[in-house]
Parts: structure tokens; sequence; C-alpha cells
């Protein structure tokens, strides 16, 4: 996690939050990076599919008599999962989390080279914003597949009164009391 991912002070949380996300009187609680994890995780169901297909492929060449194509097959896997690895790290760099006094905010933008993940100019495409009011929060859950556990990530999602398009998702934040309990804090506060 990098140094933003901590629980930040509300000053340094404040300064990594673009003024345009806020609202008049909106303070920042808490803003973090999800874990770099996000990158890779998700990568490797590819990676080991992909593995698979050309181990198939590779064998059935050689059953066959064929004249191999396994440097082509090593080629397009790898393609492919560099592919999706790229993808992933370009999420990772685009994606951050802000819990305020008044919102839980996911913002997801395509700020694929940008210092920050909010980039303005001409051509460039706005960054994503999902946000719930806390007051309208009924529940925070956390949940985390067996890997995640295991190097201490979670997900939490923000659940709404509203439709479920309405909550608010976490994905691979670090699962410390540190994160947990300034989200029970900020939606116990908000009510």
């Amino acid at each position: 996690m990098t140094p933003v991912g901590s629980a930040t002070p509300a000053a340094a949380a404040e300064a990594v939050v673009p003024a345009e996300l806020l609202h008049d009187g909106e303070v920042v609680i808490l803003a973090i990076k999800p874990s770099r994890w996000l990158a890779l995780l998700p990568t490797l169901p590819l990676a080991l599919g992909a593995a698979a297909v050309a181990a198939v492929i590779c064998a059935a060449d050689r059953a066959a008599g064929v004249p191999t194509a396994a440097a082509v097959t090593y080629l397009l896997c790898i393609a492919a999962v560099g592919g999706r690895l790229l993808a992933g790290c370009l999420q990772w760099r685009s994606r951050l989390y802000v819990l305020t006094n008044r919102r839980a905010l996911c913002v997801a933008g395509t700020a694929f080279g940008a210092t920050r993940p909010f980039p303005r100019g001409p051509g460039l495409p706005h960054a994503n914003v999902t946000a719930c009011l806390l007051r309208d929060v009924r529940a925070v859950t956390r949940s985390a597949r067996t890997l995640d556990r295991a190097l201490g990530l979670t997900d939490l999602r923000f659940e709404t009164a509203d439709t479920p398009a309405g909550d608010v998702h976490w994905t691979y934040v670090p699962d410390s009391p540190e994160i947990r309990e300034a989200v029970e804090k900020a939606v116990r506060q908000s009510r």
C-alpha cells in the first residue's frame, strides 16, 4: 500500500483528493488506494488458463508429429497475460477510495500516467465516481476470497437502502483495524 493507502491524517488526505470532488463543508477522513495486488490477482486465472492452453496445444502438436507452433502459442499466451497485467496496473493507478464525513466514494479514473487519478484537459476522459451518502448506508459488509484473506486484503461494500446500483465497493483494501474503525465511526456519526 502506498503512503496514501494508510489511514492518513485529514490534511494529508485532502491534499490527495481534488477539491472538485468535495461538497461544501465536506471533510476527508480517509483516502486510500487499493493494494497493488489489484493488478496481479485478477490476472492469475488468465495466466493459469493460458498456461493450460499452451500445454495442450504444444502436446497436441508433438503427438500429431506436426511441426510445433509452440513459439507462436507461447507468444500469444504471454501477450494475453501481459495485456491483462498492464490493464490491472492501469486500473490500480487510477483508483482511489475516499471516505468523508458525509460520503463514501470510489473514484476509478482513466489517468494512465497522471500523478492524480482525475485527468482534465481536452480529449481526456473523466473519472468515474461512485458515491453514496453515509446516512443512507444500512450496512458495511466485508468479504474476501481465500487468497485475499491470506494476503490480508478485504473488499468493503457500502450497502444502501436504495437499489444495489447505489452501493459503493472498495476492492482489495488492506484488512486493517484502522480502516475498519474509520469507516464504522464515520457511518455511526452520520446518522
